[in-house]
């Protein structure tokens, strides 16, 4: 199946073609806020007329926070983020995840989690651990199922 079939057979029950470009989605989107090219609208607008190849090669869908405020601000229920993350995984399973992901799933595996356990440093330069403060030490989820998931993702990883 070609992307563009593949993305209306994934996307079918978001109704894209619905969207009026009324620019809720932007208006309360952080990342608009920052990069003035970015609109949740046009993304879905380019999927529904079928431009899904220069979305897949684009750096606009990796931009996204995820942060779903333009899926619930939509009036006509159209789910932007949805057609966001169906790109994405698109792009992955072609082997176009962005750099920064990549680098980003690799931390995961290499520690279990997106960042090491984190502390506070003191005036003195003394690091004092989470569980030094009695604040919750948070459980690394086990790496080999999460090769095991990044590897089914079609994400390029080379972990050891």
């Amino acid at each position: 199946m070609d992307s563009v079939g593949e993305l209306k057979r994934i996307i079918e029950w978001i109704r894209p073609e619905v969207c009026f470009r009324c620019n809720k989605c932007v208006s309360g989107c952080p990342v608009a806020k920052k990069v003035d090219t970015y609109r949740p609208n046009r993304i879905v607008r380019m999927a529904y007329l079928g431009i899904v190849d220069e979305l897949l090669d684009s750096e606009e869908i990796w931009l996204c926070t995820q942060c779903f405020t333009c899926t619930e601000r939509c009036p006509m229920d159209v789910a932007p983020a949805d057609v966001i993350i169906a790109l994405r995984n698109m792009a992955s399973r072609m082997g176009k995840t962005h750099t920064a992901w990549v680098k980003m799933a690799q931390n995961i595996i290499r520690l279990g989690g997106i960042l090491p356990e984190m502390g506070i440093v003191t005036w003195d330069k003394k690091l004092i651990k989470r569980a030094d403060l009695g604040i919750t030490i948070y459980k690394r989820t086990d790496r080999t199922k999460l090769r095991q998931i990044f590897k089914e993702s079609g994400m390029p990883l080379e972990v050891e």
